[in-house]
């Protein structure tokens, strides 16, 4: 019912008049057998408001974890002067394992400089189906795991030059002890293993983080643009920090047509090291 009030909403979004409309369609393979695959549209309503929606499909195997999720997603953003305000939702459901809901808001304000600092808070909260024997018989059974973040972001826009900093730290509280006793209760057969999300780039948005910290550094060229990324993100129930390189070369090919190549590589936790390459296509009106 959730997802289905998401998707209607998404569409009021994309019917409402618009100064300009983006659609990006974007797929990212890594060799844990991980795979995504999204459609994200973006409509500008006024010169400061714009707003968005997508949906995405997450696929990766690791150690015979199994996840197979869609996600939907919806967007907001507000730029009056130097202050800039936004705020995410994105809703993903693993039929049978792991239902994950985040709600990302963000306040920043910009100098002239180019240089914009903001402050971030991410709701996070996971549903768990697991099995338990309970009197001979086994039963399906549900626990929850909540928690929120608050961190900070620096960017700084330059001509030709970009950066950013950003970071987010996690307190999940006694969800983190529920998730513990359950997974290790006597009686537990089944029981999803969430910490492996965190192995493969395609599933690492809907896990459950510690901690979070990426660092960008970009270069603008004419009509080609080049972007490095480190992404550093710590598991919260395993305590596994995987690390995260890649290189996106962006490329417009018109005012309204342009691809963004990502190759990269992710090392750490139980995966090792993992490549990753992904292609994204914006069509602009």
């Amino acid at each position: 019912m959730r997802n289905s009030l998401i998707a209607m909403a998404a569409l009021a979004v994309f019917a409402t008049p618009a100064e300009a409309v983006s659609v990006t369609l974007a797929g990212l393979i890594d060799q844990q057998d991980g795979r995504s695959y999204d459609l994200d549209g973006r409509a500008a309503l006024t010169d400061s408001w714009s707003v968005g929606a997508g949906i995405g499909r997450n696929e990766s195997i690791v150690n015979g974890a199994d996840f197979a999720g869609t996600s939907l997603r919806l967007s907001t953003d507000l730029a009056v002067g130097g202050f800039s305000a936004s705020a995410s939702l994105q809703r993903w459901n693993d039929a049978g394992q792991v239902r994950s809901t985040a709600v990302l808001g963000q306040l920043g304000w910009s100098a002239e400089n180019g240089l914009t600092a903001s402050v971030l808070l991410d709701d996070r909260s996971l549903t768990l189906e697991y099995s338990a024997t309970i009197a001979g018989q086994q039963r399906v059974r549900q626990v929850d795991f909540d928690g929120a973040g608050l961190g900070g972001e620096l960017t700084w826009f330059g001509d030709r030059w970009n950066l950013g900093l950003r970071y987010i730290d996690y307190s999940y509280g006694r969800s983190m002890d529920r998730v513990r006793a359950a997974l290790n209760a006597p009686d537990t057969g089944r029981f999803p293993r969430l910490q492996l999300l965190i192995e493969s780039v395609a599933t690492r948005a809907v896990g459950a983080p510690d901690r979070q910290f990426s660092a960008t550094l970009g270069r603008q060229f004419a009509r080609a643009s080049l972007q490095g990324d480190w992404n550093l993100q710590r598991d919260a129930l395993s305590g596994d920090e995987i690390n995260s390189y890649s290189l996106t070369h962006g490329y417009e090919f018109s005012d309204r047509l342009q691809i963004d190549t990502t190759l990269g590589v992710s090392a750490g936790g139980f995966a090792g090291t993992v490549a990753f390459a992904g292609l994204a296509l914006t069509l602009r009106n």
